[in-house]
């Protein structure tokens, strides 16, 4: 059977990502199942530690260490088996089908090699162009994320960029060859305020116009707000909550995920909202509590969840399954009727 638009670009299944330890190997990446569909940005959120960047980098088939392991029940990129791939199979497709932006431009790119030499160096690994065609299809890509002197940027070194040039060039690296899927690790990190959004919007406007799937990992539900089409949210290794983001950010289910929005700062006219922090932190995956991970941390815990891990499933009939899950066993209650996609 072909695949549809309706058929997802990436799915994944019980994806598991495991480090050893001395109390044997310990799950960062625990039974992490989704979907992107072509064009449409998912933004993966949570707090340092959680295990957002292992997911991403997990999703390329890299491991955390010599001694990581990367696992899943299924992992399909279109028509390909991707738990079927050795690193010579994920080395062809790295780059081309699948791509990803790091969050430090800086080290991201080769301080010896001009922006030029490395986008073509990206474009003649995955595809038989000349040195020629290599150039002309650097200087279009560059040119389509918005540099207007596209030679000059291909003559000059990473240090003679400012930090959102260089995301930016990072971007077009992982543009170049067109991949069905970018996943973007915060690439927003130590920008200023206005480069940010500039960047945002820039990879919205690549989702849109190439048809590319975007995972977009942030700890910034702001940014989930602004960009995302639908978001996950994730603590110690766990999808906690998923939705579209406007239901998610407007009827939060999860303790977690309302926790993560009172920490927002907003402004509203004529008041000042308080921010309120969640209290503890995220606990290290050998330290994590049995049951509810957030136990130890959220006011609604009680015996059952200290004692049985919850699982995803849907927020209520008005909200189906397939559109916004939690896993919770006291989830925060909305009207009925209230909530929508």
């Amino acid at each position: 059977m072909s695949p549809t638009a309706e058929d997802p670009v990436l799915a994944v299944q019980d994806l598991r990502v495991t480090l050893p330890s001395r109390q044997g190997r310990l799950a960062v990446v625990d039974g992490v199942s989704l979907e992107l569909r072509a064009g449409e940005i998912l933004g993966l959120v949570g707090e340092s530690g959680c295990g957002k960047s292992m997911t991403g980098a997990a999703l390329l088939g890299i491991a955390p260490g010599p001694s990581g392991q990367v696992s899943s029940t299924a992992m399909r990129l279109g028509d390909l088996d991707l738990a079927q791939l050795d690193e010579r199979g994920w080395r062809r497709i790295r780059g081309s089908r699948i791509s990803m932006v790091f969050q430090e431009p800086q080290t991201a790119l080769d301080p010896v090699f001009s922006v030029g030499n490395q986008l073509q160096e990206v474009i003649r690994r995955h595809r038989q162009f000349n040195r020629r065609q290599a150039r002309t299809a650097a200087a279009d890509m560059l040119a389509s994320v918005g540099f207007a002197d596209c030679a000059r940027v291909m003559r000059c070194y990473p240090h003679e960029l400012s930090g959102g040039i260089r995301q930016r060039i990072l971007i077009a690296m992982a543009m170049v060859c067109h991949p069905q899927v970018l996943v973007a690790d915060e690439p927003t990190t130590a920008l200023d305020v206005t480069t940010q959004a500039q960047i945002l919007h820039l990879l919205r406007d690549l989702a849109r116009r190439s048809g590319t799937a975007v995972l977009l990992i942030t700890h910034d539900l702001a940014i989930v707000e602004a960009i995302c089409d639908r978001a996950m949210v994730m603590y110690c290794g766990r999808i906690s909550e998923e939705g579209p983001t406007r239901a998610l950010m407007q009827y939060p289910r999860h303790p977690y995920t309302a926790g993560l929005l009172a920490a927002m700062p907003r402004l509203s006219p004529g008041q000042v909202e308080p921010v309120k922090g969640i209290p503890g932190s995220v606990p290290a995956p050998g330290q994590r509590p049995p049951g509810c991970s957030f136990s130890k941390r959220c006011e609604r815990a009680d015996d059952l969840c200290r004692s049985q891990v919850p699982v995803l499933h849907g927020a209520d009939p008005a909200m189906p399954a397939a559109v916004h899950r939690h896993a919770c066993h006291h989830p925060l209650v909305h009207p009925i009727g209230s909530v929508t996609a």
